[in-house]
C-alpha cells in the first residue's frame, strides 16, 4: 500500500547502538512506538523524522539508520557539563547517576574521582553527540480516506 499525505502510521522504532555498543533487551530506552500523520510539520525532531521516512518504506518495512543523536536531541555542548562543589552533593554519589537541578534540569554524573573540591555532571541528553544505528518499522497504516474525522461542533467529515 502507498503511504500518502495525511495518512496515519503506527511506527516502531528500536534503538540497535550506541557508539556501536549493543543496547540491551528490557532497557527502558530500547523501543518507542510513534503514531504520525505523513506530512504533518512537528515540533519534535524525532516525529518529522519518521513523518518523512514513512512515506518512503510502504507497509510492513523496515529500515536500518545511522544517525547521529544530535540530529533528535541536539548537538552536544560542553557548557552543559558543569562541576558542581561536593559539599552541595551527597557524599555516596556515584558515577552514572542521575540528578536534578533546581531548575529541574536531570544531569549524569559523569566525573566524581578526579577532583576533592567537586565532581562534574551533564546536563546533555544522553545520546547527544552519540552515533545511534535505528530500526525504523511502520506497523500500521491508517489512510486518510478512512479515517473518520469530527470537528470541534461534532460534525463529521
Amino acid at each position: 500500500m502507498k503511504i500518502e499525505a495525511g495518512d496515519s502510521v503506527k511506527t516502531l522504532l528500536k534503538l540497535l547502538s550506541v557508539n556501536g555498543e549493543e543496547v540491551p533487551p528490557g532497557s527502558g530506552e530500547q523501543t518507542i512506538h510513534k503514531t504520525v500523520v505523513v506530512g504533518k510539520l512537528y515540533k519534535e525532531a524525532l516525529n518529522n523524522f519518521i513523518s518523512s521516512e514513512v512515506q518512503n518504506l510502504g507497509e510492513k518495512k523496515s529500515k536500518l539508520y545511522n544517525l547521529s543523536g544530535d540530529v533528535f536531541f541536539g548537538t552536544h555542548r560542553k557548557d552543559l557539563i558543569c562541576k558542581i562543589p561536593r559539599e552541595n552533593m551527597d557524599k555516596d554519589i556515584q558515577e552514572g547517576e542521575v540528578i536534578q537541578n533546581k531548575k529541574g534540569n536531570v544531569g549524569y554524573i559523569v566525573d566524581t574521582k578526579n577532583h576533592k573540591e567537586y565532581i562534574s555532571v551533564d546536563f546533555n541528553h544522553p545520546f547527544s553527540g552519540k552515533e545511534l544505528e535505528i530500526e525504523l518499522k511502520i506497523s500500521e497504516i491508517f489512510p486518510l480516506k478512512d479515517q473518520v474525522l469530527e470537528t470541534p461542533c461534532g460534525k463529521r467529515v
